[in-house]
């Protein structure tokens, strides 16, 4: 629904308090499936009165393996807040306008996480790559996050080229 209004008798809900809106939705179905579940888990397989190496490690293994998929999630919805909602942005002094949204799988210290993001296009040139702005914001080189930008010269950009990644 990206793009569209929506009515109400009051007016026209403003684009901010829409974005509010579904963000809050989010935290919501995270809270439900992921937070709820590990909590759950941890009720119906809580430690006491059970002894033995082999419960424990099963025990461990599958609160590590919740509590990762929750990590991945944080990660993944934090990546999509910081990615830039614009028509057009600014690039190393070039205006590149959003041409598509679409996901990516990232590789975070948390393991792959899948973001919708938008991409961004130098349309005066036809055979310009089509970047990311999450991806010069945060520092991603190549699907990797970057360590503070620091080979963010891999792919030809600077990391002042990064920081630049602001709607136009």
């Amino acid at each position: 629904m990206r793009g569209m209004s929506n009515s109400s008798a009051a007016g026209v809900v403003r684009p901010e308090v829409e974005r509010a809106l579904r963000s809050s939705e989010v935290q919501l179905s995270f809270r439900d499936r992921v937070l709820d579940g590990v909590r759950k888990f941890l009720e119906d397989h809580a430690m006491a009165g059970k002894t033995g190496a082999r419960e424990f490690y099963d025990f461990e293994k599958e609160l590590h393996a919740r509590l990762m998929q929750a990590e991945r999630e944080i990660v993944g919805s934090v990546m999509s807040a910081s990615d830039v909602d614009a028509d057009a942005i600014e690039i190393a002094g070039r205006v590149h306008r959003r041409v598509l949204r679409s996901t990516q799988t990232y590789m975070t210290a948390a393991g792959p996480v899948s973001v919708e993001r938008w991409l961004y296009k130098d349309r005066s040139d036809p055979t310009a790559h089509a970047p990311a702005a999450l991806d010069l914001k945060l520092g991603i080189v190549e699907g990797f996050l970057d360590d503070a930008g620091g080979r963010a010269g891999v792919l030809g950009r600077d990391a002042d080229d990064a920081a630049e990644a602001t709607p136009a």
